[in-house]
């Protein structure tokens, strides 16, 4: 059911005892406290997601125009001052606070805070717009700041978290300098699909297939990882670190070397880093198996232990 609005009202009159939320808003506004429904809140989520920032444009299906103010140049995110004008640009806060009702962790990396090698003393992205401004000034020999460009920025359509953050980095951005344009195109799943590798901007998102920070860094950073060739990110130095970190057992060592790998991660704004909200759960009442103690945050439920009484 692609419509969420047909989802809920499937749900809430007893015709589905799951349905798809796009958001926690959603959830609790419209699905916690329903009779009949069981809502759980705090659940753990062993995830990352965030915006990639595709540094050649050459391919894009967006209109990029080539020319500054009226589009972008192919080579907008090669620079590394305007991945940082970016990623300083993003207020991660109150994207907690106002989306994720004060659930969430902004992790300092593509890697979830609570798996093996994630080095907490590494500080995450920060929203800072003097800094944001400042980089921003320096992208392309001041011609970004001078010039003005138009972005266009692709949303996933029914995921409202996403949505809304990239309508927050946008207000952010256009705030800073009435030049900047980043014009939001939502579509749906297969059309998003096809064209992640040739959006200015994407979203990315990844959960484990198994209990390794192996793969989440590889996904993410390594030049040969799933997402980094999609967007160009080609770095010799995160590709050795994370060749290096697989071949050793030693935690601390593959913690120091995962730590590393965050830092540059962060100083040259690959990513912009989404803070990741506690996951929830609603379900009917009668449907049995789904209780927080059966729950696996790797892999979720086992079906086959689900039932439901007469």
């Amino acid at each position: 059911m692609p419509e969420e609005a047909s989802r809920i009202q499937a749900f809430l009159g007893g015709d589905a005892d799951l349905v798809d939320l796009s958001s926690r808003e959603v959830a609790e506004t419209q699905i916690k406290g329903q009779p009949g429904i069981v809502f759980h809140g705090d659940m753990p989520r062993l995830s990352a997601y965030g915006f990639s920032l595709n540094q050649d444009l050459s391919a894009s299906d967006t209109p990029t125009g080539g020319e500054w103010g009226t589009g972008v140049p192919d080579n907008f995110f090669a620079d590394a001052n305007m991945r940082r004008c970016f990623t300083y640009a993003f207020d991660n806060q109150a994207f907690i606070d106002q989306v994720l009702s004060g659930q969430g962790t902004h992790q300092n990396a593509m890697l979830p805070d609570t798996f093996l090698g994630y080095d907490g003393n590494v500080e995450p992205q920060a929203y800072d717009p003097a800094q944001a401004e400042e980089f921003c000034k320096a992208a392309h020999d001041g011609q970004a700041w001078e010039q003005g460009f138009t972005l266009t920025a692709a949303y996933l359509e029914g995921y409202t978290e996403n949505q809304t953050a990239l309508e927050m980095l946008k207000q952010n951005l256009e705030t800073m300098n009435p030049k900047f344009r980043i014009n939001m195109v939502g579509k749906p799943l297969g059309d998003f699909l096809t064209a992640v590798d040739v959006e200015p901007m994407g979203q990315v998102g990844w959960g484990p297939d198994y209990a390794d920070p192996d793969n989440f860094i590889r996904t993410f950073y390594h030049s040969k990882g799933f997402y980094a060739p999609l967007f160009s990110l080609n770095d010799p130095e995160l590709d050795a670190w994370t060749d290096e970190a697989a071949t050793i057992t030693d935690e601390a060592e593959r913690t120091k070397l995962y730590g590393q790998v965050a830092e540059r991660a962060r100083d040259e704004g690959y990513y912009i880093n989404l803070p990741v909200g506690r996951s929830f759960l609603a379900y009917h009442n009668d449907l049995s198996g789904m209780e927080p103690q059966n729950y696996n945050p790797l892999y979720g439920y086992y079906w086959k232990n689900l039932s439901k009484s007469e």
